[in-house]
């Protein structure tokens, strides 16, 4: 009953009423223009087309586009300007005739390259004179390696000087060496001493050695960790069978209630006697 009531309720929805239906039109309204708004689109196209005054101002423009008689005549002078006349031809051909150089001046410079090129061989050959006067590289090295040969020779000599002074000892180094020599040799007091401290050393190993002894016998072994264990059960074990001992014992001393059935049973088989 309540989805029935929802459909007819959403299918209501659906349906416009009559607040929507005027709505509606009211919208559709606006879409067709008025009266108002179509003169205002008629007066925007009129805008658009050229009025007279316009159509005149564009003639005009037009009109200052084309050149009148003066501008023609000037643009033809311009012309004229850039045509060069006879006088200038001439002008331009003598430019181009003395630019190019007459047999004399072609002369004159072939005579000038010669006398630069002795000029160059004149520097070379100088150059090549003074090279000659400067030692080259080689040769340098040549003296060079003869003055070094010299001084390695006289340091040679010092050096082999001075090896021969060292190996002949001098009082100093005599008596230095006897100084040496005697205190290798250990006095009394030195040999008293290490053979003291060599014993202290083996007193210590000895002491060492008894302690760990001592701590070793304070441990118990596995073998008497052992026989401490069996002690124990062997003990357990006695206190067991003393207590089974005392167990049979109790049952071999008939109890109160025994002596009495005793007892009964005796007088019962006196009376059937």
């Amino acid at each position: 009953m309540e989805q029935k009531t929802t459909k007819a309720e959403q299918t209501g929805l659906k349906i416009p009423t009559v607040e929507q239906k005027t709505t509606a039109a009211g919208q559709t309204g606006l879409k067709i223009p008025t009266v108002e708004q179509k003169s205002t689109t008629a007066e925007q196209t009129r805008l658009k087309v050229p009025t007279k005054e316009q159509k005149t101002t564009t003639a005009e423009q037009t009109g200052l586009k084309v050149p009148t008689a003066e501008q023609k005549t000037t643009m033809a002078k311009q012309t004229r300007l850039k045509i060069p006349t006879k006088e200038q031809k001439t002008t331009t051909a003598e430019q181009i005739r003395l630019n190019i150089p007459t047999v004399e001046q072609k002369t004159t410079k072939a005579e000038q390259t010669r006398l630069k090129i002795l000029t160059a061989e004149q520097k070379t050959t100088k150059a090549e004179q003074k090279r000659l006067k400067i030692p080259t590289a080689e040769q340098k090295t040549t003296k060079a390696e003869q003055t070094r040969l010299k001084i390695l020779t006289a340091e040679q000599k010092t050096t082999k000087a001075e090896q021969t002074r060292l190996k002949i000892p001098t009082a100093e180094q005599k008596t230095t060496k006897a100084e040496q020599t005697r205190l290798k040799i250990p006095t009394a007091e030195q040999k008293n001493t290490k053979a003291e401290q060599t014993r202290l050393k083996i007193l210590t190993a000895e002491q060492k050695t008894t302690k760990a002894e001592q701590t070793r016998l304070k441990i118990p072994t596995a073998e008497q960790k052992t026989t401490k264990a069996e002690q124990t059960r062997l003990k357990i074990l006695t206190a067991e069978q003393k207590t089974t001992k005392a167990e049979q014992t109790g049952l071999k001393i008939p109890t109160v209630e025994q002596k009495s059935t005793t007892a009964e049973q005796v007088g019962l088989n006196t009376t059937k006697a």
